[in-house]
């Protein structure tokens, strides 16, 4: 039975590469405007990003030809 949680496409490299390096970005921004009195919060708004990089690498060749 398939596990949702863990795709089997996801935990093999293409042929002849093999994961060389992961990268995990996040970013953040918030933004406060105030209304007429300063005291007022007139709105609020945010954004969040993720990123993520997956790099592949040529997998090394064992046993070459001599």
């Amino acid at each position: 039975m398939d596990d949702p949680d863990h795709p089997p496409e996801l935990e093999t490299s293409p042929p002849g590469m093999m994961l060389g390096r992961v990268g995990l970005e996040f970013g953040l921004k918030l933004a406060v405007k105030s209304g007429a009195l300063s005291s007022v919060i007139a709105s609020v708004g945010g954004e969040a990003t993720a990123v993520v990089r997956l790099e592949w690498e040529r997998a090394a060749v064992t046993g070459g030809r001599r």
